[in-house]
């Protein structure tokens, strides 16, 4: 996204909204305001063996996640090691809602800090934000040693603040994506991540155990009472 509130996904010299975007060697989208923004364009590829199977043998359960997630979000989930696929860790304590948003998995449904005064810094790399400018920024377990946090206002701006100036605003929804069922709301505030795509389900949030449960009756042609 950029500054303008602008998407672009071709790398053609075009008009879009009152913005001018240059050709893809800079990534660079200008605004008639004069101000910047980074686009940045990137693509996930993976080699796959061809699998055979027998669809009479086999059920595909089709899900998608409830609200966008950045590719860094994405990439700290599934790609731990930031080479190759592998899973982040749970939750060291999957009751606590702060414990989820400290891992990968737990995302915020929108901002979820303010901050209380306004900060100006003529350090690099650090964010001028006034007072009630509402932001986010990636938590992790070490940040609750951390003096200064990376941010993201409202407006898209990014860079540096003291965490200090920060306070987290009450009851803003928590999706954790390292859930696939079980009870929703659970702990308080947070909410499962995915819902199925399958229109017999109406959208429904994914319960992994029931549809396993399901598929398993259909298979043994028997219900869960027998």
């Amino acid at each position: 996204m950029s500054t303008c509130g602008s998407y672009y996904d071709e790398c053609s010299t075009t008009y879009y909204n009152n913005c001018f975007f240059n050709d893809c060697s800079y990534n660079t989208l200008y605004c008639p305001s004069g101000t910047a923004a980074c686009v940045d364009v990137a693509q996930f590829c993976a080699n796959t063996t061809t699998v055979q199977y027998n669809e009479q043998n086999t059920h595909i359960i089709d899900i998608t996640n409830k609200i966008p997630i950045t590719l860094t979000q994405f990439k700290k989930m599934f790609f731990g090691d930031s080479n190759h696929i592998s899973v982040a860790e749970p939750p060291l304590c999957p009751r606590l809602s702060d414990s989820i948003v400290e891992s990968a998995w737990g995302i915020y449904l929108t901002y979820a800090y303010k901050c209380i005064a306004d900060f100006s810094s003529n350090f690099i790399g650090t964010n001028d934000i006034s007072e009630n400018v509402l932001v986010n920024y990636e938590y992790t377990r070490s940040d609750k040693y951390k003096e200064w946090v990376f941010i993201t206002d409202a407006s898209g701006g990014k860079g540096w603040v003291p965490k200090s100036y920060l306070t987290k605003l009450q009851g803003i929804p928590v999706y954790n994506f390292n859930k696939l069922g079980g009870r929703n709301n659970d702990p308080s505030g947070v909410h499962l991540a995915y819902k199925y795509i399958d229109p017999s389900y109406s959208g429904l949030d994914f319960f992994a155990q029931i549809s396993v449960l399901k598929n398993m009756q259909r298979d043994v042609s028997s219900s869960a009472n027998c």
